[in-house]
């Protein structure tokens, strides 16, 4: 994929930031394990902790193997964007929060982990094609309420399993939070939550069922 497909709709801001993501070095970026690396200028403290739980967790769905298949860079685009995203090559993952703190826990979890889904989708299948413009839309619409259901899912896990992520030392008592985020967020994604519901029957199985739906 060219350069000027990946970037063509980001205003002048977003495409310093993703081509600099994009060309990097990994020496010079922060390491939150394995493939994957965030990109700050001061290193952060709770998206490795967030990362390293949802990682677990992903993981588990798809293997270590295909969570780590191509280096992933983490931007933050805040406040260039209004939304997250993710850009693909065949060497390399971008994926950008939107996010104005980090210590935003629950927010940093939903997006992240949505960012990590459309990382598994691309690996299972592929990158959504740009050459038709109605059925590259129809896929990106599967692909984003995908991960937004698998996102929920996980913020699920967050809430149930806090005292696995090593933040639980800052707040033990956080798992609270996470439900009323969960529940807020439940109100809010619509089509994803029927999603959800698949995702909470069928667990993990139905996790990898609908990603390979969303690659497909």
């Amino acid at each position: 994929m060219v350069w000027d497909e990946l970037v063509r709709d980001e205003n002048e801001k977003m495409k310093e930031l993703v081509s600099q993501a994009f060309h990097a070095s990994t020496d010079g970026l922060q390491a939150l394990g394995g493939k994957w690396y965030y990109m700050t200028d001061t290193p952060d403290i709770y998206l490795p902790a967030i990362h390293n739980f949802l990682m677990s967790e992903f993981v588990a769905v798809f293997g270590e193997g295909l969570m780590n298949s191509k280096t992933a860079v983490i931007c933050n685009t805040w406040p260039h964007a209004d939304c997250i995203g993710s850009r693909y090559s065949d060497r390399r993952y971008v994926g950008k929060l939107h996010c104005e703190k980090t210590s935003y826990w629950c927010q940093v979890t939903f997006q992240h982990a949505q960012l990590m889904a459309f990382y598994a989708f691309d690996a299972l299948g592929g990158a959504v094609s740009v050459s038709n413009k109605i059925e590259s839309i129809i896929g990106i619409a599967v692909r984003s309420l995908s991960a937004e259901a698998i996102a929920l899912y996980m913020l699920y896990r967050l809430a149930s399993s806090w005292e696995q992520c090593s933040l639980y030392e800052r707040n033990p008592g956080y798992a609270t939070s996470v439900k009323e985020y969960l529940a807020d967020a439940v109100k809010k994604q619509g089509c994803a939550v029927e999603l959800l519901c698949e995702c909470g029957k069928g667990g993990k199985d139905a996790i990898l069922r609908l990603a390979k739906k969303a690659a497909a």
